[in-house]
């Protein structure tokens, strides 16, 4: 004899709860977040793996630049997670921890 709910039907039922669960929040949640978030500038940006896969480079946003606009590149060792800054233009940015 066929269980009265097979496996299937259970998923469905399961995903249409979720569903209805995440859509019940999500006024909560999109009042949490305040709109300057959407248009600030990344911390970090243009991530790239090194060819051997042991190094990440990135952008990294001066924090104390008022305007934001000052990148500097940081590496990271992706065997140790120790980060290093790259000077650039004179300047050097803080490796992010």
């Amino acid at each position: 004899m066929p269980s009265p709910n097979p496996p299937r039907t259970r998923s469905l039922t399961l995903a249409r709860t979720l569903g209805c669960l995440l859509l019940a929040a999500t006024p909560q949640l999109a009042a949490s977040i305040p709109v300057d978030d959407f248009f600030r500038k990344p911390l970090v940006a243009a991530p790239s793996l090194s060819p051997d896969g042991r190094n990440l480079a990135y952008a990294l946003r001066d924090e104390k630049d008022p305007d934001g606009d000052d990148y500097g590149v940081s590496l990271l060792n992706l065997q140790t997670m120790e980060p290093h800054a790259v000077k650039l233009s004179g300047r050097s940015t803080q490796p992010m921890r």
